[in-house]
Protein backbone atom coordinates (compact mmCIF):
# COMPACT_ATOMS: atom_id res chain seq x y z
CA UNK A 1 0.00 0.00 0.00
CA UNK A 2 2.89 1.91 0.32
CA UNK A 3 4.31 1.79 -2.46
CA UNK A 4 0.81 2.29 -4.56
CA UNK A 5 1.82 -0.89 -6.20
CA UNK A 6 -1.67 -3.00 -7.27
CA UNK A 7 -2.04 -6.37 -5.30
CA UNK A 8 -4.44 -8.95 -4.55
CA UNK A 9 -5.42 -9.47 -0.90
CA UNK A 10 -6.01 -13.50 0.06
CA UNK A 11 -7.06 -13.92 3.33
CA UNK A 12 -6.87 -17.50 4.40
CA UNK A 13 -7.07 -18.95 8.06
CA UNK A 14 -4.08 -19.38 10.09
CA UNK A 15 -5.02 -18.59 13.31
CA UNK A 16 -3.17 -20.45 16.24
CA UNK A 17 -4.75 -23.00 17.49
CA UNK A 18 -7.18 -23.76 14.59
CA UNK A 19 -7.11 -25.73 11.17
CA UNK A 20 -4.75 -23.38 8.80
CA UNK A 21 -5.87 -23.58 5.09
CA UNK A 22 -4.35 -26.52 3.25
CA UNK A 23 -2.88 -24.82 0.47
CA UNK A 24 -1.10 -22.20 2.49
CA UNK A 25 0.14 -25.13 4.69
CA UNK A 26 1.63 -26.43 1.40
CA UNK A 27 2.90 -23.36 -0.29
CA UNK A 28 4.61 -22.14 3.44
CA UNK A 29 6.54 -25.59 3.59
CA UNK A 30 7.79 -25.66 -0.06
CA UNK A 31 9.67 -22.05 0.76
CA UNK A 32 10.65 -22.70 4.65
CA UNK A 33 13.59 -24.95 5.21
CA UNK A 34 11.71 -26.64 8.14
CA UNK A 35 9.59 -28.34 5.45
CA UNK A 36 6.41 -29.43 6.43
CA UNK A 37 7.28 -29.41 9.92
CA UNK A 38 7.64 -25.31 9.84
CA UNK A 39 5.47 -23.25 12.14
CA UNK A 40 3.18 -22.12 9.31
CA UNK A 41 2.89 -18.16 9.59
CA UNK A 42 1.26 -15.40 6.72
CA UNK A 43 2.59 -13.29 5.08
CA UNK A 44 2.93 -15.54 2.26
CA UNK A 45 4.45 -13.52 -1.23
CA UNK A 46 3.32 -14.52 -4.94
CA UNK A 47 4.95 -12.71 -7.57
CA UNK A 48 4.99 -14.17 -11.06
CA UNK A 49 8.15 -12.90 -13.13
CA UNK A 50 8.72 -13.87 -16.72
CA UNK A 51 5.52 -16.59 -16.38
CA UNK A 52 7.01 -17.88 -13.62
CA UNK A 53 5.43 -17.47 -10.03
CA UNK A 54 7.81 -16.86 -6.88
CA UNK A 55 6.85 -17.21 -3.85
CA UNK A 56 8.31 -16.03 -0.21
CA UNK A 57 7.89 -16.09 3.14
CA UNK A 58 8.22 -13.85 6.39
CA UNK A 59 7.30 -9.99 6.79
CA UNK A 60 10.93 -8.72 6.69
CA UNK A 61 11.97 -10.66 3.34
CA UNK A 62 8.70 -10.01 1.65
CA UNK A 63 8.61 -6.51 2.66
CA UNK A 64 12.44 -6.13 1.33
CA UNK A 65 11.79 -7.77 -1.87
CA UNK A 66 8.70 -5.30 -2.98
CA UNK A 67 11.11 -2.27 -2.09
CA UNK A 68 14.13 -3.44 -3.88
CA UNK A 69 11.84 -4.83 -6.95
CA UNK A 70 9.58 -1.50 -7.18
CA UNK A 71 12.94 0.91 -6.27
CA UNK A 72 11.29 4.36 -8.03
CA UNK A 73 8.08 3.50 -6.30
CA UNK A 74 8.62 5.54 -2.77
CA UNK A 75 11.74 3.82 -1.28
CA UNK A 76 11.41 2.51 1.84
CA UNK A 77 15.30 1.72 2.44
CA UNK A 78 17.20 4.73 3.01
CA UNK A 79 20.25 5.01 0.64
CA UNK A 80 22.80 6.30 3.34
CA UNK A 81 24.29 4.26 5.35
CA UNK A 82 24.45 6.49 8.37
CA UNK A 83 20.77 6.29 7.84
CA UNK A 84 20.45 2.17 7.44
CA UNK A 85 22.66 2.01 10.60
CA UNK A 86 19.79 3.87 12.41
CA UNK A 87 17.22 1.65 10.72
CA UNK A 88 18.75 -1.20 11.69
CA UNK A 89 19.13 -0.63 15.13
CA UNK A 90 15.89 0.89 15.49
CA UNK A 91 13.88 -2.46 14.01
CA UNK A 92 16.18 -4.78 16.66
CA UNK A 93 14.92 -2.63 19.39
CA UNK A 94 11.24 -2.44 18.45
CA UNK A 95 11.21 -5.45 17.06
CA UNK A 96 11.83 -6.80 20.42
CA UNK A 97 9.81 -4.91 22.59
CA UNK A 98 6.95 -7.11 22.85
CA UNK A 99 4.22 -4.77 21.16
CA UNK A 100 2.56 -8.08 20.09
CA UNK A 101 2.17 -9.48 23.62
CA UNK A 102 -1.04 -7.80 24.56
CA UNK A 103 -2.22 -10.81 22.23
CA UNK A 104 -1.38 -13.48 24.69
CA UNK A 105 -0.52 -11.47 28.02
CA UNK A 106 -2.57 -13.20 30.96
CA UNK A 107 -0.41 -12.05 33.59
CA UNK A 108 -0.55 -8.57 32.76
CA UNK A 109 1.34 -6.96 35.50
CA UNK A 110 4.26 -9.21 35.45
CA UNK A 111 4.23 -8.28 31.78
CA UNK A 112 3.98 -4.69 31.81
CA UNK A 113 6.59 -4.28 34.62
CA UNK A 114 8.89 -6.49 31.98
CA UNK A 115 7.52 -4.36 28.57
CA UNK A 116 8.43 -0.74 30.41
CA UNK A 117 11.95 -1.45 30.04
CA UNK A 118 11.18 -2.50 26.38
CA UNK A 119 9.75 1.27 26.06
CA UNK A 120 11.93 2.84 27.14
CA UNK A 121 14.58 1.47 24.79
CA UNK A 122 12.34 2.31 21.87
CA UNK A 123 11.94 5.84 22.79
CA UNK A 124 15.55 5.89 23.51
CA UNK A 125 16.37 4.96 20.44
CA UNK A 126 13.91 7.37 18.10
CA UNK A 127 15.53 10.17 20.66
CA UNK A 128 19.06 9.30 19.23
CA UNK A 129 18.14 8.26 15.46
CA UNK A 130 15.05 9.72 14.06
CA UNK A 131 14.72 13.06 12.22
CA UNK A 132 14.76 15.76 15.00
CA UNK A 133 11.41 17.57 13.58
CA UNK A 134 9.45 14.71 12.11
CA UNK A 135 7.20 12.09 13.78
CA UNK A 136 8.78 8.80 11.60
CA UNK A 137 12.17 7.33 12.37
CA UNK A 138 13.26 9.04 9.27
CA UNK A 139 12.37 11.95 6.94
CA UNK A 140 9.17 9.83 5.27
CA UNK A 141 7.45 6.66 5.86
CA UNK A 142 9.80 3.90 5.77
CA UNK A 143 10.51 -0.13 6.71
CA UNK A 144 11.22 1.04 10.52
CA UNK A 145 6.78 1.86 10.43
CA UNK A 146 6.46 -0.47 7.45
CA UNK A 147 7.86 -3.86 9.95
CA UNK A 148 7.15 -2.40 13.27
CA UNK A 149 3.39 -0.16 12.30
CA UNK A 150 1.11 -3.58 12.46
CA UNK A 151 2.50 -4.49 15.56
CA UNK A 152 2.07 -0.97 16.84
CA UNK A 153 -1.76 -1.55 15.75
CA UNK A 154 -2.58 -4.71 17.84
CA UNK A 155 -0.26 -3.27 20.88
CA UNK A 156 -3.01 -0.41 21.07
CA UNK A 157 -6.10 -2.12 19.38
CA UNK A 158 -5.93 -5.61 20.78
CA UNK A 159 -4.28 -3.77 24.13
CA UNK A 160 -7.56 -1.28 24.62
CA UNK A 161 -9.84 -4.47 24.02
CA UNK A 162 -8.27 -6.27 26.76
CA UNK A 163 -8.27 -2.95 28.85
CA UNK A 164 -4.54 -2.40 28.60
CA UNK A 165 -3.91 0.98 27.00
CA UNK A 166 -0.20 0.99 26.18
CA UNK A 167 0.18 4.94 24.50
CA UNK A 168 -1.26 6.06 28.09
CA UNK A 169 1.14 4.08 29.87
CA UNK A 170 3.81 5.56 27.42
CA UNK A 171 2.75 8.78 28.19
CA UNK A 172 2.57 8.74 31.99
CA UNK A 173 6.33 7.31 31.77
CA UNK A 174 7.01 10.65 29.76
CA UNK A 175 8.32 8.84 26.28
CA UNK A 176 7.21 12.18 24.07
CA UNK A 177 9.12 10.87 21.27
CA UNK A 178 7.93 7.11 20.87
CA UNK A 179 4.15 8.76 21.57
CA UNK A 180 4.55 11.30 18.76
CA UNK A 181 6.15 8.27 16.46
CA UNK A 182 3.00 6.01 17.65
CA UNK A 183 0.23 8.32 16.76
CA UNK A 184 2.12 9.22 13.70
CA UNK A 185 1.32 5.11 13.07
CA UNK A 186 -2.16 4.89 13.91
CA UNK A 187 -3.28 8.40 12.40
CA UNK A 188 -1.44 7.05 8.78
CA UNK A 189 -3.92 6.12 5.90
CA UNK A 190 -1.17 3.27 5.30
CA UNK A 191 -2.30 1.96 8.37
CA UNK A 192 -5.86 3.26 8.95
CA UNK A 193 -8.44 0.38 7.98
CA UNK A 194 -5.63 -2.22 7.31
CA UNK A 195 -6.40 -4.00 10.60
CA UNK A 196 -9.04 -6.37 9.52
CA UNK A 197 -12.25 -6.09 11.10
CA UNK A 198 -13.10 -9.84 11.47
CA UNK A 199 -9.72 -10.08 13.60
CA UNK A 200 -10.95 -7.71 16.07
CA UNK A 201 -14.77 -8.63 15.81
CA UNK A 202 -12.67 -12.85 17.06
CA UNK A 203 -10.64 -10.77 19.66
CA UNK A 204 -13.51 -9.04 21.15
CA UNK A 205 -15.53 -12.31 21.55
CA UNK A 206 -12.77 -13.99 23.29
CA UNK A 207 -11.36 -11.43 25.44
CA UNK A 208 -11.21 -11.00 28.75
CA UNK A 209 -11.18 -7.55 29.83
CA UNK A 210 -9.20 -6.62 32.79
CA UNK A 211 -8.86 -3.39 34.66
CA UNK A 212 -5.64 -1.92 35.01
CA UNK A 213 -3.87 0.33 37.64
CA UNK A 214 -0.38 1.68 38.69
CA UNK A 215 1.55 4.28 39.82
CA UNK A 216 4.49 6.44 37.91
CA UNK A 217 7.10 7.28 40.46
CA UNK A 218 10.62 8.61 39.40
CA UNK A 219 10.00 7.25 35.21
CA UNK A 220 9.38 4.26 36.75
CA UNK A 221 6.01 1.84 37.57
CA UNK A 222 5.15 0.39 40.31
CA UNK A 223 2.19 -0.93 42.41
CA UNK A 224 0.80 -2.62 39.10
CA UNK A 225 -2.80 -3.97 39.36
CA UNK A 226 -4.84 -6.17 36.97
CA UNK A 227 -8.11 -7.14 38.18
CA UNK A 228 -11.31 -8.46 35.99
CA UNK A 229 -13.58 -6.14 34.54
Amino acid sequence: MAKGIDFELKKVACAKGEPKDPELCALFAACSPGGESANVTVPLLEHEVGGQMFRMIESGPCAEYVDETWPDRVPLWPRDPKQRFAMRMFLDTAGSAGFIGPLFWSDWAEKIEEHVPKLKLVNSCLEKYSTPDGDFLLDELSMAEIMIGPMIQRWQIVGEIKGFNGLKLAQDLGLDRFCRWANAILSHPVFIGSFPDEFIAKVRAEAKPVNISYDVVDGNVTNIKAEAA
